[in-house]
């Protein structure tokens, strides 16, 4: 099992689009996929979940002391794609607690672990691969989920904040691992290309300089339509260059080519 958290800690640069979407493309790569809303905004659990269907969210399994393993059980919820699993939030306007608790983590030590244990209890599931999909922030929850995984995927936007953005949370990175080799950092996402926007166009050479692989996906309006219809993008007449992006990340990921 593998465990990959997608990040960055400025909103509104597709993270959760692209958290969704590969979720999709390992399903369709054969695997067996587990995804994890951390999110006080839900916009994940929203593309996967009624609200009304929930009936423990991941802040319940957060909470529980005494029967964590049955509330987790409760927690699993399947969505409309064979193998693709999600455990939802609640969003904070409809009562939802992962806020609250990301304020109690920050001064409890017996919290410290609790991803990782989290991670261990997942593993006689048979999953292939757990997605963190995160708030746009850097609080305890947040270093918490990080420190625990395996591969962090941080997506970006092509414009300068989100290139400097990038380099501080580097920094910040390399203070969490304190000498460890997790989580590991090998592939950026960039999103929402536009070849006729001319700052992008100046941006890109300084792009293909940063030391990591990078993927590159255009701007493509079915990103947003899955979003509205709730339905994985792949589903969609999505540009050819959008399906080859996804492909490439997942084989990235898998260490297999898509067609095999």
């Amino acid at each position: 099992m593998y465990t990959i958290c997608l990040y960055n800690h400025k909103g509104g640069v597709g993270k959760t689009t692209m958290c969704a979407a590969l979720g999709a493309q390992l399903v369709l790569a054969g695997k067996k996929v587990l995804m994890i809303d951390t999110d006080s905004q839900a916009h994940l659990t929203a593309r996967f979940i009624e609200e009304d269907k929930i009936t423990k969210e991941f802040a319940d399994y957060l909470f529980e002391d005494k029967n964590k393993n049955a509330v987790l059980q409760k927690a699993i919820m399947k969505t409309l794609y064979k193998n693709l699993y999600i455990i939802p939030t609640k969003k904070l306007s409809d009562d939802g607690r992962i806020d609250a608790w990301a304020v109690k983590a920050g001064s409890d030590i017996a919290s410290q672990n609790i991803f990782k244990k989290l991670l261990k209890t997942l593993e006689p599931l048979g999953l292939d691969y757990v997605l963190f999909d995160m708030p746009p922030s850097y609080t305890v929850l947040n270093q918490l989920t990080i420190a625990a995984c395996d591969e962090i995927i941080p997506v970006l936007k092509i414009d300068a904040d989100s290139i400097t953005g990038f380099t501080d949370f580097y920094k910040l990175l390399n203070k969490l691992r304190d000498g460890a080799e997790k989580p590991a950092l090998k592939t950026i996402i960039f999103n929402d290309q536009n070849k006729a926007r001319k700052n992008q166009n100046e941006l890109l050479p300084s792009i293909e300089k940063m030391p990591l692989e990078k993927i590159i996906f255009p701007h493509d309006e079915m990103f947003e339509t899955s979003r509205r219809l709730k339905k994985a993008v792949q589903t969609l007449r999505i540009k050819k260059e959008t399906r080859t992006c996804l492909e490439t990340l997942a084989e990235k990921i898998t260490g297999q080519k898509a067609d095999e």
